[in-house]
């Protein structure tokens, strides 16, 4: 004895329900809930993602804000060891207000190789994204700054 398998499935207008043999996959018929025509179709698998992506995201943009703290950190102390506190906060200072990386990125190198005491490679790989960060920022500046002086 063969029991036949019945699909349930959503109205793709209504979302009502509707029930029918597996047999009838592709058919069109009229919906009994809207009356609009439909093709019977298996329903689409769930989901089992849950934003796992955002998560991952978030997790990664913590860890970079704490990567660039600790770098402005590194940056900070670098050029206060070799140019005293003084210049060591007007770099910061350059930093947040003029968007000018430049002399905290490389404080940020010299701060984790004689400070810290890194090997050369580990102090520039720490520094790097703040050189790559300033190339790709200054043509933008500059652009700001000569359509400023036209004005």
């Amino acid at each position: 004895m063969n029991a036949q398998q019945y699909i349930k499935t959503l109205c793709p207008f209504c979302d009502g329900p509707i029930e029918f043999p597996e047999h009838g996959v592709g058919e069109m018929i009229d919906c009994p809930h809207c009356g609009e025509k439909i093709e019977l179709a298996l329903p689409k698998p769930e989901s089992k993602d849950t934003d796992s992506g955002a998560s991952w995201g978030c997790i990664f943009m913590v860890i970079m804000m704490l990567y660039g703290l600790a770098q402005i950190y590194a940056g900070f102390i670098g050029i206060r060891h070799h140019c005293g506190a003084g210049w060591a906060i007007a770099a910061v200072f350059a930093v947040f207000w003029f968007r000018f990386s430049l002399p905290l990125t490389i404080g940020s190198f010299f701060g984790a190789k004689n400070v810290w005491g890194w090997h050369w490679l580990g102090a520039l790989f720490f520094a790097a994204p703040g050189l790559a960060f300033m190339a790709l920022m200054l043509p933008g500046v500059m652009a700001y700054y000569v359509t400023k002086i036209r004005r």
